[in-house]
């Protein structure tokens, strides 16, 4: 069974997004632990279902999912300041809404004509 963009629910993207926006507050340390882990699961589902679908439109789509799994790595983190982060959290956020919006609704609307 191959992974694919409508098989994932949406409430992915949300819950991605949410967790993102929430973490520009000053929260515990483990917050962003656990924030890691999903960020890095999630992006590289959407990355590995975005390989296994139409090459072109989806590159560079999974590519900025790439860097979010490399950016988000709980296994060897990358430590930057946090105000870098505040920015960082914002942007994987925006990223996760616009391809919602964009790709997935797309998609789903290609499927069903």
């Amino acid at each position: 069974m191959s992974v694919t963009i409508q098989r994932i629910p949406r409430i992915v993207w949300l819950i991605c997004a949410v967790l993102l926006v929430a973490a520009v507050l000053r929260l515990p340390y483990g917050y962003y632990n656990f924030l890691r882990i999903v960020i890095c699961g999630a992006a590289a589902l959407i990355a590995v279902a975005g390989l296994t679908e139409d090459a072109q439109r989806g590159m560079a789509w999974t590519a900025t999912f790439i860097l979010i799994v490399v950016l988000f790595n709980p296994i060897l983190p990358i430590r930057l300041h946090r105000s870098i982060w505040f920015y960082l959290d914002l942007m994987a956020a925006g990223v996760f809404t616009a391809h919602l919006i964009f790709c997935r609704n797309t998609r789903r609307r290609d499927v069903q004509v």
